[in-house]
């Protein structure tokens, strides 16, 4: 991960309306999305799925069954209909 630090100026012109914020080049093309880190949680915020417990994490992590590649895992979600 590449952390590049901003100054107050630029921090306001990308994170005064807390949305998703497109940076594009000057000639319009899209470079990258940023989402800004809302702390504390806007009121109304309701998470998409629940946090996962420590001992969800520990059991995940500690997975070493088999895996399947990515082309593997596009070929099967292509043959859905």
């Amino acid at each position: 991960m590449v952390r590049i630090t901003i100054d107050a100026e630029m921090r306001e012109k990308l994170f005064v309306s807390g949305e998703l914020v497109e940076l594009v080049d000057e000639s319009g093309s899209l470079l990258g999305k940023v989402v800004p880190y809302l702390k504390p949680i806007p009121p109304g915020w309701v998470p998409m799925t629940p946090a996962p417990t420590d001992e969800e994490l520990a059991r995940r992590s500690a997975y070493r069954g088999p895996g399947i590649s990515t082309e593997e895992l596009l070929a099967h979600l292509r043959s859905k209909p």
